[in-house]
């Protein structure tokens, strides 16, 4: 009997997923355990392993989209009839029986299968519109006429710029979507700033080393400006919200999403509950979901319900840059390098190192001045980073 390779529930949210590519075709030989096809979520992308050894038939073809549970394809023992599911059969037999019976001659059927001329594309002209061989000669020539104008314009088009067509599908479809989706359903504004990032670089150096060896932790400068994200979100509530048809929806729970880049795509794993853990702690998460991210292991609740998202292009060199809203959340907070350079510091120039921060918000539910205030407080906290390290952190 055959077994089924189902769609997986990767979340809790989750209620329908898209096949992406079978790694085996059809009628191949797989083994129990072997990844044979790639689904996708809203969120995130996996490798499905074969349940068990046999032969592969395909049910779902790849870009098919079908509810959680269903059966996307079927492994059989060698020689083992697999009969397809009602559904289909019956679906197959409909299509068929849309195609109305047209009457061919006998030369025209073995020339249109010489030429692989579709016979039901064709106007017969003979009695009783009868297909013959004349009608196929027609199309012949036609098809060839077709082609060789498509060639003349290829070549014309290709003389001049080389292209080559990528297929939009999986995760990098769903970044499109929701990223279009956000353009589109929100109105969208980014504040700048510069912050002195002098003291932040200092204490982090101090810390780095203590950190590392009593809590295995390499500390990051985004651990020290997710944690005054969070302490600033608390007294900014209006940015920790959502907008829901006609209201502002505002979360008490702070869910920090960070914007990680992965080889399947861009991912924003959830820091849930971030108001309530210490630095350390808050470092940790983020460095279990980080890991967890690229190594493809997050799951769809990994990657469901931020409520304010960070994203750092920093390490890529990236000064600064208008983070995209991560729907439907109602701000952003973009970070770029940290940089020394000169600039005036208690009455005279020296060199410090600078850094800076891009806010988007969604205009709807606040203005440019408590968007400002939000990163007159941030930069507080960047630029006094000592007030980041709680009285437990110490204490460890």
């Amino acid at each position: 009997m055959a077994t089924e390779i189902v769609m997986p529930k990767l979340g809790m949210s989750m209620e329908e997923g898209t096949v992406v590519e079978w790694m085996k075709n059809e009628g191949e030989q797989v083994e129990k355990g072997e990844p044979v096809v790639t689904i996708s979520s809203e969120k995130t992308e996996i490798e499905v392993e074969a349940p068990d050894s046999g032969v592969l038939s395909i049910v779902v073809p790849q870009d098919g989209v079908v509810p959680v549970s269903e059966v996307i394809g079927l492994v059989s023992a060698e020689g083992e009839d697999v009969q397809p599911r009602k559904d289909e059969t019956d679906k197959g037999k409909t299509q068929q029986s849309g195609k109305k019976k047209t009457p061919v001659s006998p030369a025209a059927r073995k020339l249109a299968k010489k030429e692989n001329i579709d016979l039901f594309s064709i106007q017969g002209t003979g009695p009783g519109n009868r297909i013959t061989k004349e009608d196929v000669l027609r199309a012949i020539a036609n098809k060839k006429e077709a082609a060789a104008t498509v060639e003349t314009r290829h070549r014309v088009k290709t003389t001049a710029e080389e292209i080559r067509e990528v297929p939009v599908s999986g995760i990098r479809k769903v970044i499109a979507d929701r990223m279009y989706q956000s353009l589109q359903e929100s109105a969208q504004l980014t504040l700048h700033t510069e912050v002195d990032a002098t003291e932040l670089v200092r204490l982090r150096q101090q810390m780095k080393e203590d950190v590392a060896q009593r809590f295995g932790v390499n500390l990051t400068y985004n651990d020290f400006i997710a944690r005054a994200t969070v302490l600033t979100l608390q007294n900014h509530p209006q940015l920790n919200a959502k907008w829901k048809e006609t209201r502002i929806i505002q979360f008490e729970h702070i869910h920090l999403g960070i914007a990680l880049s992965t080889e399947r795509g861009l991912m924003v794993p959830v820091v849930r509950n971030a108001q309530e853990r210490s630095f350390i702690q808050l470092s940790q998460e983020i460095k279990f979901l980080t890991s967890a991210g690229k190594e493809g292991k997050l799951s769809t609740d990994d990657l469901s319900g931020s409520t304010f998202t960070i994203t750092n292009l920093g390490s890529y060199g990236m000064d600064e840059f208008t983070p995209i809203l991560n729907p439907p959340e109602v701000g952003i907070l973009g970070v770029g390098r940290i940089i020394e350079k000169p600039a005036v510091f208690d009455g005279r120039i020296t060199i410090r190192s600078l850094m800076k921060l891009s806010l988007t918000f969604d205009h709807r539910v606040l203005d440019g001045a408590p968007a400002a205030e939000f990163l007159q407080d941030l930069t507080s906290y960047i630029e006094n980073p000592y007030r980041l390290i709680s009285f437990e952190d110490n204490r460890r």
